[in-house]
């Protein structure tokens, strides 16, 4: 009997890597023909889901201080990838479109870390006073950290570590690769509106979220104007990891105090209520005059 060395159908090397070739461009067609919109929404979760998705692993696997030296590794990398500093060439320059990669002039500078205070100061001074329209749940924003029992040092390195993550993962994802191509496609207006919101409902899954509604819409819109006046992801990333580690610190644990004035309904209106709206309408006035400061100047 004669037996024959019968080649596979698909031995040939150059076969299987036509065969790849193909599937990417299959791939990569069906991607350009979705709508930007949904192109946006996704880039933008990947990009966001990434980081999260790291820092959540790190903390829990990983005992502290070596989390905390760990993060600040995925830090830098993660910055380094995003904003386009690294490979693959490809996709260089649409990295660093998306994350706005111009550099500030000096001037543009100054008004961005105004900008950046009347964002803090805003956002802060409309939660307090929401919460002097509505009962402040304060179960509800307790979220278990128990923070008296651990020492100062791991403390301040949760809070660094989880405002970083906040600022930094949330501000590329959203205010960079969902926001931008959107700013292109359907304008500014719009653009900033969308992530606003979705950037409010990717926060329901904190039992906090509800009551604070009208707090992170606010908040989303305030990154988004800050992003697009400035052209860069910096003064938001600031304001961002500023107002997180305020959260961290007084509304989630009770750490730098607690929120027990009553509402208006009960005190009536008082010098407090009045001090924060006086507050509101600074800060938020203020930031407008500055966003357009910014507008007006050219980053290069």
């Amino acid at each position: 009997m004669e037996f024959r060395n019968e080649k596979p159908l698909n031995e040939n090397p150059g076969s299987t890597e036509r065969v790849l070739v193909r599937k990417r461009e299959i791939v990569g067609q069906v991607w350009l023909n979705l709508p930007v919109w949904v192109q946006a929404l996704i880039l933008g979760t990947i990009v966001y889901g990434i980081g999260t998705g790291i820092w959540l692993i790190i903390i829990s696997l990983i005992p502290i201080p070596f989390s905390f030296i760990t993060m600040i590794g995925v830090f830098w990398v993660y910055l380094k990838y995003f904003s386009g500093n690294w490979g693959p060439k490809s996709t260089i320059k649409v990295r660093r479109d998306n994350f706005r990669s111009g550099h500030l002039l000096r001037e543009a500078r100054n008004w961005s870390a105004l900008a950046v205070i009347t964002v803090v100061v805003g956002i802060q001074a409309v939660m307090v006073l929401t919460f002097r329209l509505v009962d402040f749940p304060a179960e509800t924003f307790d979220l278990g950290y128990n923070f008296h029992l651990y020492p100062s040092w791991a403390v301040i390195g949760f809070i660094g570590c989880a405002a970083l993550a906040a600022g930094i993962f949330e501000e590329v994802g959203f205010r960079g690769y969902m926001q931008v191509p959107l700013e292109r496609r359907y304008g500014s207006t719009i653009a900033i509106g969308i992530v606003a919101l979705l950037f409010t409902v990717s926060h329901f899954n904190q039992v906090w979220a509800p009551p604070a509604i009208v707090v992170l819409i606010l908040a989303g819109v305030l990154f988004g104007v800050l992003a697009k006046a400035s052209n860069s992801l910096i003064p938001g990333m600031v304001a961002h990891v500023m107002t997180d580690v305020i959260a961290y610190s007084y509304w989630w644990s009770g750490l730098a105090g607690a929120h027990k004035v009553e509402t208006i309904f009960i005190t009536g209106v008082d010098l407090h209520f009045l001090l924060w709206l006086l507050i509101v309408v600074g800060s938020l006035g203020s930031f407008g005059v500055f966003a357009r400061k910014l507008r007006d100047l050219k980053s290069i």
